[in-house]
C-alpha cells in the first residue's frame, strides 16, 4: 500500500492526465474529485503512473516532481540512503540494514576493511630495512655483510693457485665458470705453420767457442774452443756490487764489510769469540744435568732454553681395579660403576627399592594367619581373616507373648543355644506405686518419674551437677594461706587467702646463675656481652674476638693446610708470565728469531727435510745408493752402474750425481726419465768429466730435473 503521507503532485489535475481513470477507481479514501484533488494523506494501494510502479519505495522507472517516502530510498535506486548526509571525501558502505558514509580521511591515509564492521581510515603501512647482506659465489670473499645501519658491502676475489684461468668447462655442456688449468681447446687457431723438427745441428764460432754436433732424436750439442775476446759491453751484467762498491768484471777493488762487528759468545754457549782472523766453533755450554733418560721427569729450563735441572718422578696411576659390587673398566681413564642390587646381585639400592623396603613393617613377630574354633567361631584364614560366630546354634526369630515368657539357654561361651516359652509365673501387674524419690501415677499403665536432686530434695543427679561435683577437689588437707619469706637476695609479698597473689622482687642485677644453694649475679667476660636481658657475642674480625660467621668459616675452611707453598713463580725465557690466574705461564712458538716450543707444523717440516750427508765418491763399477746419500761422485774409470732406491718409497727425495771420469753413469733399472721427458730409461750422465745432474723421485721414477754439462757457458 502506498504511504498515506506521500503527497500527490500539487500541479492542477485536469481531464487530460492519463491517471484520471486510476484516481476514479480509488477507494473512499480519495477526497474530492479528480479535477479538484490537491489534498495530502491519500493512500495509493497499487497501479502505475506512466508505467511507474506505485506502492513501493524502490520504483524502477519513471520520475516524480515530488515524492515523499515513509522509509529511506536505497542508494542503488538513486536515493541518498535516507537521512545519511554525504560529505566530500566520505565513502559509502553497507552496514547490513542500510547504507552509511565513513568519516573523511586525511591525505595519504588508506581505507582498511574490518570485515562486517565499518571500514576505517588509517595511515599507510610503512617499513624499514634492518639488514642487507651480500652473498657471492665461493670465488669471492665478502666483507661488511650484513649492513644493519650504514656501511659498504665489498666482494673481493679469493686467491687462486698459479697457472689457472677463469673459464667455463673445457668440454661438455655449458656450466658455471671456475678457475682451472688452461687446455689446448681454450686457444684459438693461430696463423702459424706446424711441423716436426727432425734434426738440430750446431755450427759457428762466437768469441772462440764453437758449437758442433747433430741431434736427430735425443742427445747433446758440443761446445768447444777457448773463450776469449768478450768485452763488458757484450755482458748483461758487467760489474759486481758488494756492500755498495761496484767492481767491473776483470778489474780489481777493495770491499769493506757492511757490519764489521766481532762475534761474541753469549750466555749458555761455549767457544771463542770471532775477531775476523780464525774459525770459530760454537756449541751449547754444558749444564749440571747428567745425560740420560728420565722417567716421569721434572725439568728446569733457564733463560737460554737449556735444561739446568732434571729428575725422575713417580709413575702415575695406569690402572684402577675394583672389588665387587664396584666395577672398573681399568686403564688410565677408568669408568667406575656399580650395578643395581637385585635378589641375586649385590649393588646399590635404587630409590624404588628404598621406598619399598622403608614401607615394610619393622622386624618382629607378626600374626600370619587366624583360624576359628569348630562349632563356635569361623575364620577365612590368612593375614586378613574374616571372623564370625558359627551359625546353627539357635533358630532365629521372635519368641514370647503377653502370656508367655521366653526361656533362654546359654552355653559356657555365652552363646544362646536354644529359646523356648513358658507361662508367665508372675501373673499380671494391675498397679505400680512409687517410693520417694520414685513417683508412680499408679494403675496398669503407670508413669514412673523422679525429680532432680537439689539442696532440699532427693532425686536424680543432673549432668550439670555431675560436672560440678566431678570438678571439685577430692577430700583431703589443702593450703588455706600463703606468705613469702625473704632469702638469698629475694623478697616478696602475698595477698593471703586460698587464692593468694604473690609478688617477688630482688636487688640482684645482671645475669643470674645457681651456685647450688642460691642464685647470684654472673660475671660476663669478653667476647660475651649482656644487656637488658640479652646475652650476646659479636662477630670476630681482625681486631675483635667473637663468633666465626658462616662466610668466614667457609673462607678459612677453603684455605690450604699449614705448610710451605709456592708463593711466586718467575718465568725465564722462553717462558713468560707470573703463573697466576691473570698471567698464565706461556711459551711462544719458536721462529727464526724467537726461542720457544716447536709447533707440529715445523716439526713435520724439519722431520721431512733430507738429512745432510757427506758426498760419496764411487770408485767401483757398481754402487747401491744408501738411505742418507745426497751427493754421489763417480770416480770409476769405466761405466758406473747405480742401484737407485725404490722411487715409490722416497717420493720427493733428491740425489745429486757428478762425473769425475769421462765414462757414462747409468741406472741398474729403467727408472730414470731424461730432462726432456719421455719413457724411463737407464741413462744418467754422459761420458764427460765434469757433467752433473739432479734426480728427484716422483713416486714412480727418478726424474732428471737439472743437467749441467761441464763445457756449457752460462751467461746472464
Amino acid at each position: 500500500m502506498a504511504n498515506p503521507n506521500t503527497p500527490i503532485p500539487q500541479s492542477p489535475i485536469g481531464e487530460n492526465f492519463q491517471w484520471r481513470d486510476w484516481f476514479q477507481r480509488l477507494s473512499n479514501r480519495v477526497y474530492g474529485s479528480l479535477s479538484t484533488q490537491n489534498s495530502n494523506g491519500v493512500d495509493i494501494t497499487g497501479g502505475t503512473i506512466d508505467n511507474t510502479a506505485i506502492g513501493s519505495k524502490t520504483p524502477s522507472t519513471g520520475s516524480f516532481t515530488s515524492l515523499k517516502l515513509g522509509a529511506p530510498l536505497d542508494v542503488e535506486y538513486g536515493g541518498t540512503n535516507g537521512f545519511a548526509i554525504p560529505r566530500a571525501g566520505a565513502v559509502a558502505y553497507g552496514n547490513g540494514g542500510a547504507y552509511a558514509f565513513t568519516n573523511v580521511g586525511t591525505s595519504g591515509q588508506v581505507l582498511t576493511s574490518r570485515g562486517s564492521a565499518a571500514p576505517v581510515w588509517s595511515a599507510a603501512a610503512t617499513g624499514t630495512v634492518t639488514s642487507v647482506g651480500l652473498s657471492l659465489p665461493s670465488i669471492f670473499s665478502v666483507s661488511g655483510s650484513p649492513v644493519t645501519s650504514s656501511g659498504t658491502l665489498t666482494g673481493t676475489f679469493n686467491t687462486q693457485a698459479a697457472a689457472l684461468v677463469f673459464a667455463g668447462p673445457a668440454t661438455g655442456s655449458a656450466a658455471t665458470p671456475t678457475f682451472r688449468a688452461l687446455v689446448a681447446s681454450d686457444l684459438p687457431s693461430l696463423p702459424y705453420g706446424t711441423g716436426t723438427v727432425t734434426s738440430v745441428s750446431g755450427t759457428g764460432t762466437v768469441n772462440g767457442i764453437t758449437l758442433t754436433g747433430t741431434v736427430t732424436t735425443t742427445g747433446s750439442l758440443t761446445l768447444g774452443g777457448t773463450l776469449s775476446g768478450i768485452s763488458n759491453s757484450q755482458l748483461t751484467y758487467s760489474s759486481i756490487t758488494v756492500n755498495g762498491t761496484s767492481i767491473a768484471l776483470g778489474a780489481s777493488g777493495s770491499i769493506t764489510a757492511a757490519n764489521p762487528y766481532a762475534l761474541t759468545i753469549g750466555t749458555g754457549l761455549s767457544g771463542s769469540s770471532y775477531i775476523g782472523s780464525s774459525a770459530v766453533t760454537i756449541a751449547l755450554a754444558n749444564t749440571t744435568v747428567s745425560a740420560g733418560s728420565y722417567t716421569y721427569g721434572s725439568f728446569t729450563v733457564d733463560a737460554q732454553g737449556r735444561l739446568t735441572a732434571a729428575s725422575s718422578g713417580t709413575a702415575p696411576v695406569t690402572s684402577v681395579a675394583a672389588t665387587a659390587p664396584i666395577a672398573s673398566s681399568g686403564g688410565t681413564t677408568p669408568t667406575i660403576s656399580i650395578s643395581q642390587a637385585t635378589t641375586s646381585t649385590n649393588g646399590y639400592l635404587s630409590s624404588t627399592d628404598w621406598n619399598t623396603f622403608n614401607n615394610k613393617q619393622p622386624a618382629g613377630t607378626y600374626v600370619t594367619s587366624v583360624s576359628g574354633t569348630s562349632g563356635r567361631i569361623t575364620s577365612s584364614g590368612g593375614t586378613t581373616p574374616a571372623i564370625d560366630l558359627a551359625s546353627g546354634i539357635a533358630t532365629p526369630g521372635t519368641t514370647g507373648s503377653s502370656t508367655l515368657v521366653p526361656v533362654i539357654t546359654i552355653d559356657t561361651y555365652g552363646r544362646v543355644t536354644s529359646i523356648t516359652t513358658a507361662a508367665n509365673p508372675q501373673g499380671t501387674v494391675t498397679a505400680v506405686t512409687g517410693t520417694a524419690p520414685v513417683v508412680s501415677s499408679g494403675g496398669t499403665t503407670p508413669a514412673i518419674s523422679m525429680a532432680a536432686a537439689n539442696g532440699s530434695t532427693n532425686g536424680y543427679l543432673t549432668s550439670t551437677d555431675w560436672t560440678t561435683f566431678n570438678n571439685k577437689q577430692p577430700a583431703g588437707t589443702y593450703v588455706t594461706s600463703i606468705s613469702v619469706a625473704s632469702s638469698n637476695g629475694f623478697a616478696g609479698t602475698s595477698s593471703g587467702g586460698a587464692t593468694p597473689s604473690l609478688t617477688l622482687s630482688t636487688s640482684i642485677t645482671g645475669l643470674l646463675y645457681g651456685n647450688g644453694t642460691a642464685l647470684a649475679a654472673a660475671t660476663i667476660s669478653s667476647p660475651l656481652a649482656y644487656s637488658a636481658g640479652t646475652l650476646s657475642i659479636g662477630q670476630a674480625t681482625t681486631s675483635t674476638n667473637g663468633y666465626l660467621s658462616s662466610t668466614d668459616w667457609n673462607t678459612f675452611n677453603n684455605k690450604q693446610p699449614a705448610g710451605s707453598y709456592l708463593t711466586a713463580v718467575t718465568a725465564d725465557a722462553p717462558l713468560s708470565g707470573s703463573g697466576t690466574s691473570g698471567s698464565h705461564l706461556v711459551i711462544s712458538q719458536a721462529t727464526t728469531s724467537t726461542n720457544g716450543y716447536l709447533s707440529s707444523t715445523d716439526w713435520n717440516t724439519f722431520n721431512n727435510k733430507q738429512a745432510v750427508s757427506t758426498p760419496v765418491t764411487i770408485s767401483a763399477s757398481t754402487y747401491s745408493v744408501g738411505t742418507t746419500d745426497l751427493w754421489l761422485i763417480n770416480n770409476y774409470a769405466g761405466t758406473c752402474t747405480l742401484t737407485l732406491p725404490t722411487a715409490s718409497s722416497y717420493s720427493g727425495r733428491q740425489l745429486n750425481v757428478q762425473n769425475y771420469q769421462a765414462y757414462t753413469v747409468v741406472s741398474a733399472s729403467s727408472n730414470v726419465v731424461s730432462i726432456s721427458g719421455g719413457s724411463a730409461g737407464t741413462a744418467i750422465l754422459n761420458a764427460i768429466a765434469g757433467d752433473r745432474c739432479t734426480l728427484v723421485s716422483n713416486g714412480t721414477n727418478w726424474l732428471i730435473t737439472d743437467y749441467t754439462p761441464n763445457n756449457i757457458l752460462l751467461l746472464n
